[in-house]
């Protein structure tokens, strides 16, 4: 137990506590999100090479990808109109040439004749065994390190150009979390209920972490992944259903108390009626708007499910309450859409709509932003105009977001920011099934 303790305090140390990590390289490590030693256990392979069959080089088949060992016996830079590298690597059955056309200047200097490296290509015949631009390893005199790095399925990390000069290139990684999994491995705890590991038959967090690096078989690496993307999962939702919960305790809304004649009238003078379903949402966001929250709710359905419809409802109710609504569209020809459309629905029910644009003159937009400030404005319509620092409202007390996926969290919460905690409403006809839309917007309920 207690050299549990110690590797559990050691998990949330800084990345300088780990040896061979000195102020240059955990800068570089900073830059990359990893800050401490659980943030480099948790940085996921890229991809990952199979190298589980290493083929002597006499029986290496062409135009396969393969992995090969042999030692450096020769290399040289071929000139010409396009120079060229050429290293042979040579085993006990024979000889295999690697080419490199790019940088071969800087490749002269790369290798040493008498060292070990593993090679990943298609092999071709050209003149004798050939590959072109493999993928190497170095590999040491010690047996352990040899097969750290090549022999198994190899997984390759992110990176950047400075990583690899201060060697944390994807085999200075793989050296790196060996290193840490040997060491900390013990004090890996379990962060999911025991009944999801049961329902699910996951393997457990340590046996994850050291699976998805150093993948033991494919099956072995599709367990790990399963296990961690739904610990990813897990977690994202709890943050989501805590935020959402948080805010509907903290955040006083706006009351919408009563639906009024104009809001009847438009759904009177509809050319059609209302379905179920475009009644039953109404209904959802009809009782968001009364209570003392304030509403964020996603509006799903397709291209001319009436959307449109249930929107422009709950910005009529917002109106007849006291208040202005606004609506935010992604290009300014859905602006210019909405807008006559709202128009034509709204005519003769006395609802003052506005277009906000980028197309307009000065003067123009001087006068229109006057109407909203000092609340002459009902309904604006707009793109991210809307959110530039001269819009002000009146009394904004509804933001609607339309195909929201298209815009930011800033920019909708620049929206959102012109009022006090106006009601929230965003809408997509992107198809969404209900379980991906709960994931991707766990904060807002769903109709």
């Amino acid at each position: 137990m207690a050299v549990s303790a110690r590797v559990d305090r050691k998990l949330s140390q800084p990345v300088q506590a780990i040896k061979g990590i000195g102020e240059r390289r955990a800068e570089l490590l900073h830059r990359q999100g990893i800050q401490t030693i659980e943030d480099l256990l948790t940085y996921f392979p890229r991809k990952y090479l199979d190298r589980t069959k290493i083929d002597r080089i006499a029986h290496l088949k062409l135009g396969e990808e393969v992995t090969a060992i042999g030692q450096v016996v020769s290399f040289r830079t071929v000139g010409g109109r396009r120079p060229r590298f050429v290293l042979v690597l040579r085993d006990d059955t024979g000889e295999l040439k690697c080419v490199w056309f790019q940088g071969a200047h800087y490749m002269k200097n790369a290798f040493r004749i008498g060292e070990w490296l593993a090679v990943h290509g298609k092999v071709r015949f050209f003149n004798g065994l050939q590959m072109a631009h493999p993928e190497y390893d170095r590999l040491s005199e010690g047996r352990d390190d040899r097969m750290l790095h090549t022999g198994k399925i190899i997984p390759l990390y992110p990176g950047t150009s400075d990583l690899s000069e201060a060697g944390l290139d994807s085999r200075g990684f793989r050296r790196l979390i060996w290193q840490v999994l040997n060491d900390f491995s013990p004090g890996i705890e379990e962060n999911l209920p025991d009944f999801i590991l049961e329902k699910y038959r996951f393997i457990n967090r340590r046996a994850a972490l050291n699976q998805v690096h150093f993948p033991e078989s494919g099956e072995q690496l599709q367990a790990a992944v399963r296990r961690l993307k739904y610990e990813e999962l897990f977690y994202l939702q709890l943050m989501l259903a805590l935020r959402k919960a948080w805010r509907k305790r903290q955040k006083k809304g706006i009351q919408f108390e009563r639906i009024g004649e104009r809001t009847r009238g438009l759904i009177s003078g509809l050319p059609f009626q209302l379905t179920d379903e475009q009644r039953k949402v109404l209904r959802e966001i009809w009782h968001d708007m009364r209570s003392a929250f304030p509403m964020n709710r996603l509006l799903q359905g397709d291209v001319g499910s009436g959307k449109t419809v249930v929107a422009l409802t709950a910005m009529l109710i917002a109106v007849e309450n006291g208040y202005q609504a606004a609506l935010m569209a992604p290009t300014e020809i859905l602006a210019e859409q909405h807008y006559l459309t709202f128009r034509q629905m709204l005519n003769g029910l006395g609802v003052r709509v506005e277009l906000l644009i980028r197309g307009a003159r000065p003067a123009e937009r001087r006068e229109r932003l006057r109407r909203i400030a000092e609340g002459e404005t009902d309904l604006v319509i707009g793109t991210h105009a809307l959110i530039q620092e001269d819009v002000v409202f009146h009394k904004l007390g509804l933001v609607v977001v339309d195909e929201q996926h298209r815009f930011g969290v800033l920019q909708r919460a620049g929206l959102r920011m012109k009022g006090q905690n106006p009601d929230v409403l965003v809408m997509t006809a992107t198809p969404i099934p209900r379980t991906l839309a709960l994931s991707l917007y766990g904060d807002l309920d769903v109709s």
